[in-house]
């Protein structure tokens, strides 16, 4: 998830050093913008959905939309996201979802920083914040569905699972209660739905004030 640094120095050059190859396949395949919105994916726990991206950038986003993300539709970001799959660093598995390379997210935390500052910035709380924003939303939508009978749904739940408990996180982490909401909806219709109520007991119980 990108919390491990990768013992590796980038003065070996691209043959010896992950760093170096991913810096010259960075700066060859995307510009200094792209880089900007590719640093996006760092928020994301190895899966990826083109909605929630497309969801960061809505203008009617709590708090305003994040710049890097509100100039791209749905088929720009597909666009994006499929040049990266091209060379590598995303595997694309069709209608707007792919999954981060497992090498990579280190880089893209560095990435990251480098375009929206340390933890606790403001541009970085705010893109924290949209990304939350959209996996909450993105949970609730879930849990309307699998209410209304369409269990299919749980299979996006299951992939998204790792994304909507790093979500719950920020959310406890800066008190956005707002959010939280949407989130355990989401992971309350994955539990129930594959029995897992003893661990959904264990996060009501890790949300509710002592």
């Amino acid at each position: 998830a990108g919390a491990a640094k990768v013992a590796d120095d980038a003065a070996h050059g691209r043959s010896a050093s992950l760093a170096a190859s991913l810096d010259y396949g960075f700066s060859r395949a995307f510009t200094k913008d792209e880089h900007a919105v590719l640093a996006l994916l760092a928020l994301f726990q190895g899966f990826v959905d083109i909605s929630d991206l497309c969801r960061m950038g809505t203008p009617g986003l709590a708090g305003g939309p994040l710049p890097a993300a509100a100039d791209l539709d749905r088929a720009a970001w597909i666009g994006l996201l499929d040049r990266a799959a091209g060379i590598g660093l995303l595997t694309a598995y069709g209608n707007g979802y792919y999954a981060v390379h497992p090498a990579i997210p280190w880089h893209l935390h560095s990435l990251f920083s480098q375009h929206y500052g340390a933890p606790g910035s403001p541009a970085a709380l705010q893109a924290i914040r949209a990304w939350t924003t959209a996996i909450s939303a993105l949970g609730d939508h879930c849990h309307r569905q699998y209410e209304a009978g369409h269990a299919d749904v749980i299979r996006v739940l299951t992939l998204n699972e790792a994304n909507l408990l790093r979500a719950r996180s920020h959310a406890l982490e800066h008190r956005w209660l707002d959010l939280i909401l949407g989130v355990m909806r989401g992971l309350r219709a994955l539990y129930e739905n594959t029995g897992r109520r003893v661990e959904w007991r264990q996060l009501v119980s890790g949300v509710l004030p002592s």
